[in-house]
């Protein structure tokens, strides 16, 4: 009887090599006496490769050994849930224990329980099993020594990320002795890219008798590791790294030239610029401001671009404290340790942040769809369920929404899929703007006309650079069906209904139009519009739907005057001024119309 004893390292399992003595007679095997057993400990222990994750979840139920004749013995198992990620560098734990009476071991097999969990950006999503709750791994151990051996659970590769959600396929592989373990070499490089990057697909590998296996797909890789015995990988392959550069591997050495993604310097420096970034939108550093770097050297900034031209050029560790931010209001806050600053409040955020998430939807369904459900989080940490489009813009529309809870897919006229990770990503996505920026010039022709009449000859511009003439409603209308029309060549002039003529020099300035079904213009919608391009000389006045003169003498108050009254008519003249400092006379409703509102 050998006693037995497996754990758990990371995710690699070490067991302890077992010496025994068994002698039999090859005439009556069963009932000749074992004539002398010397039982041994046998343990195994886990470790593993880590995953961009928080945590890897994964239920252990049972641990049971089987030899070449088809022998099944069960261990003592320490049954739980462990979190993969804490048996990484090094470290393990032992998984199970045992006596047992066999005397050599092809198989380890493995039961794992329901109860398995990824938590990604601090949230919990389901990992399922994907092949059954049964992974059996190859040892081929003909001999049990008295050592302890090791197993490699291959978290980085045994995970799979779909539309669906997250999966685990078991990757486990037998390590040998614990205190020298085998280099799984193939495995053990593709564990290590794959910890900082994504492999291209497909790759080729050549198991031991140099026969060529290709997997096109992360579930075809998994299939050949479980299955056979890789002995190399077909050079070249290429991988793509987190910020999309995809590079190519020429042979073993450029694989191990690639840049660690989890280098600390690189790590501190990417959060102090987030940090820098959070900062800026609520607070004010108090200069000068120090900061440390890894090699004990501080640098002093004297305002805020010299601080960032810091760290961009050093390999910045952390600020040197305490020190002191301002917010909006004036009020001082003092850091003693860069853990203060998650404890400021970042409110002056919420309604620019809401209302990016509302443009960027809307932004977002002019080109792309997204795949339902999806799921979003407000500024209180609640999080909504959207079941399609409607549900979507009743939820931006009736709840203070932060963010998506990531991931997030969308899918593109063509049926491509993109599997948004954070809001950043989103940049990313190319932009359908040319068809967009026809139908929405053809809208424009559509609402002009029902309000008033072009001057005629007009000119229009198409994608392709070329220009078109159109003597009248009829011809333009057939340039527009037959062309891609991008523009009008300016100036253009319109006339309404009482014969007064605007002029107008871009296509924003088509926005000043009053409407023809309105008996009043939008006041605070022109001057919105004026005012990302110039500047009002204050004090001016307005009437109110009472007959009222209002007077305002700034920017803050006009706010407050459209807000709280019915605004008829802008009384004139007033001035503006431009970015170079030039004085622009406002005499009438029409002057609105030169204006170059395109900035």
């Amino acid at each position: 009887m050998l006693n037995l004893n497996f754990a758990f390292k990371g995710i690699a399992i070490t067991l302890i090599s077992v010496l025994f003595l068994f002698s039999c007679s090859d005439e009556n095997p069963i009932t000749n006496p074992v004539s002398e057993v010397s039982p041994l400990e046998f343990k195994l222990f886990l470790t593993d490769c880590p995953f961009e994750a928080e945590e890897v979840n994964v239920e252990i139920v049972k641990v049971s050994l089987e030899d070449y004749d088809g022998n099944v013995e069960e261990l003592t198992t320490n049954a739980g849930i462990y979190n993969l990620l804490e048996f990484t560098d090094g470290v393990d734990t032992l998984l199970a224990s045992g006596s047992i009476s066999i005397e050599d071991i092809k198989h380890i097999n493995f039961e794992l329980g329901e109860n398995n969990t990824i938590v990604v950006e601090g949230e919990t999503f389901p990992l399922e099993l994907k092949n059954g709750n049964i992974v059996k791994i190859k040892v081929n151990l003909d001999q049990i020594d008295n050592d302890d051996y090791l197993i490699d659970f291959m978290a980085c590769t045994s995970i799979i990320r779909n539309n669906n959600g997250y999966f685990l396929k078991p990757v486990i592989k037998f390590k040998g002795k614990r205190s020298n373990p085998q280099g799984g070499d193939i495995e053990d490089l593709i564990e290590d890219i794959e910890e900082c990057y994504e492999l291209v697909y497909p790759i080729a590998l050549l198991d031991e008798e140099g026969e060529n296996h290709t997997a096109n797909d992360q579930e075809e890789l998994i299939d050949i590791f479980n299955e056979l015995e890789i002995d190399s990988i077909v050079y070249p392959f290429s991988v793509l790294s987190s910020e999309g550069e995809i590079i190519e591997i020429g042979a073993v050495d450029d694989a191990e030239e690639l840049e660690d993604c989890d280098d600390d310097e690189d790590e501190n420096e990417s959060e102090l610029d987030e940090l820098l970034e959070e900062l800026e939108e609520c607070y004010r550093f108090e200069y000068p401001v120090s900061v440390v770097d890894f090699d004990g050297i501080n640098h002093s900034a004297n305002n805020i671009e010299e601080l960032e031209s810091i760290i961009d050029e050093n390999n910045i560790e952390d600020f040197v404290y305490p020190v002191t931010v301002y917010n909006a209001d004036g009020e001082n806050f003092i850091m003693q340790m860069v853990d203060d600053f998650g404890d400021l409040d970042d409110d002056c955020d919420d309604e620019e942040e809401e209302n990016e998430i509302d443009d960027l939807i809307e932004d977002l369904e002019d080109c792309y769809t997204f795949s339902y459900p999806i799921e979003l989080l407000d500024f209180d940490g609640n999080t909504f369920v959207a079941n399609d489009e409607d549900e979507l813009e009743d939820l931006v529309r009736e709840n203070n929404i932060k963010d998506f809870s990531y991931p997030v897919d969308l899918s593109n006229e063509a049926g491509d899929i993109f599997t948004i990770l954070s809001y950043s990503e989103f940049d990313s996505l190319e932009d359908c703007d040319d068809d967009e920026n026809d139908n929405e010039f053809e809208e424009l022709i559509e609402e002009l006309t029902e309000c008033y009449k072009f001057e005629y000859p007009v000119i229009l511009e198409g994608f392709d650079g070329n220009n078109f003439a159109a003597n009248d409603l009829s011809e333009l209308q057939v340039i527009l069906t037959e062309n891609e029309i991008e523009n009008f060549d300016y100036p253009v002039i319109v006339i309404d209904e009482n014969g007064e003529t605007f002029t107008a020099h871009n296509i924003n300035q088509f926005n000043l139009l009053d409407d023809c079904d309105s008996d009043y213009i939008d006041w605070d919608d022109v001057v919105e519009d004026v005012l990302e391009c110039y500047s009002i000389i204050y004090p001016i006045s307005f009437v109110d739907e009472d007959g009222n003169t209002l007077s305002v003498n700034d920017e803050d108050e006009l706010e407050d005057l459209f807000e709280e009254n019915d605004i008829e008519e802008l009384v004139y003249p007033i001035q503006l001024t431009d970015d170079d400092g030039n004085t622009i006379d406002i005499n009438e409703f029409q002057d609105f119309g030169e204006l170059d509102l395109d900035c």
